[in-house]
């Protein structure tokens, strides 16, 4: 029993000190982060962080900004997750991002200024380096 509390109080614990790496600025419709196997309900000035996934539904647009000054507006019926994201003056910075479906636009921020090669996006059939300041995807089901 003391070891279940133990690992229970340890993964709220990490929850609390994880470093958040983006905030949601606008928020229209229903969405979720999905995190650690957890659903939270997508609410406006929420932070982010690594390995969040972002479902909205059929009434939903969000933007989302992350520390590097990234934007990303997410679309409706979209799935999109940041798979991995550094930005710290200590360490060689990356953005990789996620798209299962749904559409989506950016304009880079830091990252894709000083590192465009480690800025990406992966979806079902391609991964995108980006090498210019925004971009837009669509991504049907088919």
């Amino acid at each position: 029993m003391k070891k279940l509390l133990l690992l229970i109080l340890v993964l709220v614990c990490g929850n609390l000190y994880a470093k958040s790496i983006a905030n949601i600025t606008a928020l229209r419709g229903d969405a979720s982060i999905s995190r650690d196997g957890s659903f939270l309900v997508a609410s406006l000035g929420a932070d982010l962080l690594e390995k969040d996934n972002i479902q909205t539904k059929d009434n939903a647009k969000m933007q989302i900004i992350f520390s590097d000054e990234t934007i990303i507006s997410i679309g409706k019926n979209s799935d999109f997750s940041i798979e991995e994201y550094l930005f710290d003056s200590n360490e060689p910075p990356v953005a990789r991002f996620g798209m299962l479906r749904g559409a989506m636009r950016t304009i880079t921020g830091h990252i894709g200024d000083i590192a465009p090669q480690k800025f990406s996006v992966q979806t079902k059939t391609a991964t995108i380096g980006i090498r210019g300041t925004n971009f837009s995807i669509f991504i049907q089901d088919d």
